[in-house]
């Protein structure tokens, strides 16, 4: 899970706690002496459990650390500290030898084996010795850059070669055509440091994407396999943009064989910038708690201060450097990078993502991180024995592990991505674009502007955490911009647990356990509209081939079902359900059998096509903010109570952001559109998602034999072209929406 610029950010109040237990709806399923809750995993109760069941791989260092054995200690002072060149050298010999297979797969074997990242790697690349751009070789062997551009659109300096264009392009093939003292200085010190590690090309995505050529959105398409595919990324976290330098390559080792400026004071070791003491930072005094992990756009880790006076008031004197500091040190640089200029970037979050080993400067220091590992300079230079061979399976793709769809990471995926900073609004799908394409190597159907097709009634109920702001971008010909039914069209937080209708299909998701009792999830979405979208509002029309439909759940638990080829049924003896499972895979299988891409698919392209069109229902409802009657469990929203037109029966609500609410209008009418229905039974752990659950068992009588029906609605509002747009998503109860006035009308949603 990533974020924003997260150390500005304000830190949400702790969320009304939940029911006591004594209190609560308990499980229908018996809590067995000894027994898991399912048969091949645990219930991920413990704190560092669940965080890295729920942060992988969207946080660095923490998981790698807490699996790490034979880790070397930290220098002491005094020591002579390894040149930055010498210690990656080193790092990269100890991969190579410890983690075959694990890390680093060369380009023509990631291609061909992993259907789930785009078939071509990087068109072009940056020849470091002979300082030119070149057509990418077969198999060549590259570092990738990872790093932030900033927001300066004119050089500083006229000489100064900014990107490469069609204009340029022939010129920079040339030997000496893209000359390291003409570029900015987080480059120009990258392709030097490539150079001391014999690595002879450098990909850098200003200068090896064409930016006004033909290819661009297939080589933004592409990104999951460039990155996934470089022998090592590098990323820049200590410059705040391309003109800044690297800090830690700024000293006398580095700089000798360029004839730089020696600094004349030696440089100390970790240690000894710190005083010799060692960081007493838990992870509960890092990670906030579940509900903010889970729905909070704002920061999840403390803020960054200064180095110094942050570790002055969490430092603790310690005679021995062990196995303790070691996870302690890496937590602080979690803390530092997370909260970067760097990790505010959109664009920055899939290089992380696909990344398989990871040269990390910040805080004037270098980190390691691969898929086995984690080591920080302090540590100095390795040998063979201080590694063990790394017991931790790889997989293909780099963000699914699994060969069947995962929602639930979906959903965690985009929360963490909206909230991080675009300099041009249009690129909200294009820096997501590496990501759509690998989740399309197992997500059945295609994703429209980042929904996906095979759950699209359940995912188009994306609902905000907190304040939303609107995405206009000038450069778009199309005035209506991106889509307002899609979280793209929006920056700000996305509440992940407004999808768990989309993921509810997975069995023993953590979201199903509360204070270590399980509920398997009966929150359901019915189709009710037959969805169609185009690129332009008269363009040709393309049904929404969804897959996926929560009616299947209950027919999936008939003894007489008979699941699709390729898929086991089986009983789940705690709970005496049925439940299903790929053939020939492990885990926790599934509560009903869903749309899988085909074995070894090829990655579909992103598509970005903006409009919908429907023919569906319409109501006008009054409608008056009154959050304080609501508790604010699952959001910091704004939610708005739904009456019957003409009286002052509830009807349901709506969840607006807190930036879209005029609070000098605290009542008005709403038109509402029908999306879809749905029912959820009156489990505890399905309240975090309902605005209106208090409301359920009170003055909206709206239980029926302990299950709440109802028609999940869009706010919408016409433009001046007669197009409509999404303001906000809400619920109806069943029986209000039935029995109120409604007319048919056929709708396109810009």
């Amino acid at each position: 899970m990533d974020t924003s610029s997260i150390a500005i950010r304000e830190t949400p109040k702790r969320l009304p706690a939940r029911p006591a237990a004594q209190n609560r709806k308990s499980s229908p399923f018996p809590r067995l002496p000894g027994q898991e809750p399912f048969e091949h995993e645990g219930l991920h109760q413990q704190e560092d459990s669940l965080l890295r069941h729920e942060m992988v791989p969207f946080l660095p260092y923490v998981e790698k650390v807490r699996r790490q054995r034979n880790v070397p200690p930290y220098q002491k002072a005094g020591g002579a500290p390894a040149s930055k060149s010498s210690l990656i050298r080193n790092w990269l010999s100890i991969c190579d030898a410890k983690h075959s297979g694990h890390c680093y797969i060369p380009p023509e074997q990631t291609r061909c084996t992993e259907s789930s990242n785009t078939s071509r790697g990087p068109i072009w690349l940056i020849d470091v010795e002979n300082e030119c751009v070149v057509p990418a070789p077969s198999g060549a062997r590259y570092i990738a850059l990872s790093y932030v551009w900033g927001d300066h659109v004119e050089p500083n300096i006229p000489s100064l070669i900014i990107s490469t264009t069609t204009h340029n392009l022939e010129k920079l093939q040339k030997r000496g055509g893209l000359p390291s003292r003409n570029l900015p200085k987080t480059i120009a010190q990258v392709m030097r440091l490539a150079s001391r590690l014999g690595v002879p090309y450098l990909w850098v995505d200003r200068f090896c994407i064409v930016q006004d050529g033909p290819y661009k959105q297939k080589d933004f398409d592409s990104m999951a396999s460039v990155y996934a595919s470089a022998y090592l990324t590098v990323i820049a976290a200590d410059s705040v943009c391309a003109e800044d330098s690297i800090e830690a390559l700024e000293d006398r080792d580095e700089d000798k064989d360029d004839n730089r400026t020696i600094r004349s004071t030696p440089k100390k070791t970790f240690l000894e910038r710190i005083g010799e003491k060692s960081l007493s930072i838990t992870t509960s005094a890092i990670f906030k708690v579940r509900n903010n992990i889970e729905y909070s756009t704002t920061t999840v880790l403390p803020t960054a201060r200064n180095t110094d006076s942050y570790l002055q008031q969490h430092v603790r004197f310690q005679e021995h450097i062990g196995y303790q500091n070691h996870i302690e040190i890496m937590e602080f640089y979690t803390i530092g990078l997370t909260n970067s200029k760097w990790a505010s970037r959109a664009w920055t979050l899939q290089e992380q993502l696909f990344s398989r080993r990871k040269i990390v400067f910040q805080q004037s220091t270098v980190n390691w991180e691969c898929h086995c590992a984690c080591w920080q300079e302090g540590q100095g230079l390795f040998t063979a024995d201080d590694q063990i061979a790394c017991e931790t399976p790889p997989h293909g793709s780099l963000i699914n592990s699994s060969k069947v769809p995962d929602m639930r990471r979906y959903a965690r995926l985009i929360s963490r991505y909206n909230i991080r900073e675009l300099t041009f609004a249009g690129d909200a799908i294009d820096a997501f674009a590496g990501v759509l394409s690998d989740l399309s190597g197992v997500f059945r159907g295609e994703f429209i502007s980042g929904i996906p097709v095979f759950c699209f009634d359940a995912a188009i109920l994306w609902q905000p955490w907190g304040g939303l702001n609107k995405r206009f971008e000038e450069k778009f010909e199309d005035p209506q911009g991106l889509p307002s039914w899609s979280w793209v069209g929006w920056h700000g937080g996305i509440n992940s647990e407004s999808l768990r209708s989309a993921y509810g299909y997975i069995r023993g998701n953590v979201d199903e356990f509360l204070d270590g009792e399980w509920y398997p999830t009966t929150w359901h979405t019915y189709p009710t509209v037959e969805w169609f979208y185009s690129d332009t509002v008269g363009g040709e029309r393309y049904r929404v081939d969804q897959q996926l439909s929560s009616t299947i759940a209950n027919d999936a638990q008939e003894e007489a079902f008979v699941p699709p080829a390729g898929w086991e049924k089986l009983r789940c003896e705690r709970s005496n359900k049925f439940y299903y499972r790929r053939q020939g895979e492990v885990g926790s299988g599934h509560w009903y059998p869903i749309p899988i891409a085909e074995a070894n698919a090829s990655p579909l392209p992103v598509n970005r096509l903006r409009y919908l069109h429907c023919k569906t229902r319409r109501s006008h409802l009054n409608g008056a903010s009154c959050s304080a009657a609501f508790q604010h469990r699952s959001s910091k929203c704004h939610i708005v109570e739904l009456f019957t037109s003409g009286s002052l029966n509830p009807a349901g609500c709506l969840r607006i952001s807190k930036n879209f609410w005029d609070p000098l209008y605290p009542t008005r009418k709403f038109e509402v559109v029908e999306l879809s229905a749905g029912s959820v039974e009156d489990w505890p752990t399905e309240e975090v998602s309902f605005d209106e659950w208090e409301k359920l068992s009170g003055d909206w009588n709206a239980w029926n034999d302990g299950k709440y029906e109802f028609y999940n609605v869009m706010w919408v509002s016409k433009n001046e072209c007669g197009l409509y747009h999404r303001n906000a998503i809400g619920r109806v109860m069943k029986s209000a929406w039935e029995k109120m006035e409604k007319d048919e009308i056929d709708i396109t949603i810009a």
